[in-house]
């Protein structure tokens, strides 16, 4: 009998190798400015995932030079909160110079479908920041992207938003429009302590991938993104082996024993 509880052990044992966690972490919070093409160290695995801020007029088209509607200069790269001191989310956005920094950067407004004017932060232009990503060729394809967004309640409890996927490289940025809307846009974003991700893409190129994030809202941050490579991890074939090699010992040892 004693076989057959060593087996039962392996299969144990593989079975947990077969589901061993290959999740990678992506994480955008902090407490700074970062110029655009910010790119973070994963956790937990490689891969590259770059972020920008752009800035759209009011027909869709992307802004070589960003501008509120008073024509001052606004988008200058990115910043990120950690939900200190002001409790309104974690995570990255566009940075709006005329907003200003200082600890919890409490006057930028983030991804926004409504640009504040300089001297008046109630008044609106017609033009949005959003964030574009750069999915790096590095990243398998099949892997399953899980995006966790924040939302400030400084415009209500609900944020929606549109998202966009494309094979190719961000550069000067890609409007849009002009890309591909992810199935089930717009996705609901429901305050600013939330732990599950609100939406998720599956990479499907070998090469680079884009995805932008497109806002009705004011104050939404894009928090983590968490990829699971369909790719089983190294030492699972280290433990599929050894396992089958046990496995292969147990039924020659046990025909001996059955022979003698």
């Amino acid at each position: 009998m004693k076989w057959i509880y060593c087996a039962f052990a392996l299969f144990v044992v593989l079975a947990a190798a077969t589901t061993a966690d290959a999740s990678i972490v992506w994480n955008f919070s902090g407490t700074s400015q970062e110029s655009n093409g910010f790119t973070p160290t994963p956790t937990g695995g490689s891969g590259t995932i770059s972020v920008y801020a752009f800035q759209l007029n009011g027909s869709g088209s992307i802004l070589s030079t960003p501008v509120t509607s008073w024509g001052t200069s606004t988008l200058n790269g990115l910043f990120q909160v950690d939900n200190s001191p002001y409790n309104e989310g974690s995570g990255i956005a566009p940075y709006n110079p005329s907003e200003g920094g200082g600890a919890g950067f409490p006057n930028q407004d983030g991804i926004t479908d409504n640009v504040p004017n300089v001297d008046s932060k109630y008044k609106s232009g017609p033009y949005s920041n959003f964030l574009e990503l750069q999915l790096g060729s590095n990243i398998p394809v099949g892997t399953t992207l899980g995006f966790l967004m924040q939302h400030g309640s400084i415009d209500g409890p609900l944020a929606y938003v549109d998202v966009y996927t494309l094979d190719g490289s961000v550069g000067s940025g890609v409007a849009p429009d002009t890309m591909d809307l992810l199935g089930g846009s717009p996705f609901t974003i429901d305050g600013h302590t939330n732990t599950t991700s609100q939406f998720s893409i599956t990479k499907d190129t070998s090469g680079n991938e884009i995805v932008a994030i497109t806002g009705d809202c004011h104050y939404l941050l894009l928090d983590t993104i968490t990829g699971t490579s369909p790719i089983p991890e190294p030492r699972f074939y280290g433990v599929l082996l050894a396992g089958l090699l046990g496995l292969a010992g147990i039924v020659v040892h046990n025909r001996r024993r059955v022979t003698e």
